[in-house]
């Protein structure tokens, strides 16, 4: 148990560096590893990095594949954490292949499975800004980037923080 959990964070840790091999790699052994010992109930983590990871390298029908995995081992396991980050990111990936209203639906989804864990995240708010900029709607764009701010800035997420710094700059 704590391998699998072990590798499936080093994994998304490894993503978040931009080590995307070293991503897929731990978190592809965190996936043996509980598919040997039947506890896919852990692999949520370990799916939400090789999602995110092919995100980044931009094979999006792959990182589909395995978030919807994950999404349904969210759901078949009860996990609204696991349910929140697969909606999140199915959102960024189809907001990438410009399929604008199922990356609106899923980040909506996601808010929902946020709230349920009483919880803002605000890298939703920022891809939903993404949406509307795509979409046309600029002046309701800044405004969930201004929304991203606050909450990061509110929870003392740098990372969200500075992303949503970026979002605002590459606006004006």
């Amino acid at each position: 148990r704590g391998e699998i959990l072990a590798l499936s964070f080093m994994g998304l840790t490894m993503q978040q560096l931009g080590n995307l091999p070293k991503a897929l790699e731990l978190a592809f052994k965190a996936l043996e590893i509980a598919k040997t010992y039947h506890l896919e109930r852990l692999t949520g983590a370990a799916l939400n990095a090789i999602g995110e990871t092919y995100i980044i390298l931009k094979d999006y029908p792959k990182a589909v594949h395995y978030l919807h995995v994950q999404k349904s081992n969210a759901e078949a396991y009860g996990s609204e954490e696991g349910l929140a980050y697969s909606n999140y990111d199915l959102g960024v990936a189809f907001k990438e292949m410009n399929q604008l209203d199922s990356s609106l639906f899923y980040e909506q989804q996601s808010i929902v499975h946020f709230q349920k864990i009483n919880r803002e995240e605000p890298l939703v708010y920022a891809a939903l800004g993404d949406i509307e900029m795509k979409s046309g709607k600029n002046v309701e764009a800044l405004k969930f980037y201004k929304k991203s701010l606050q909450s990061s800035l509110t929870n003392n997420e740098r990372r969200a923080s500075a992303s949503a710094y970026n979002k605002i700059a590459i606006f004006f």
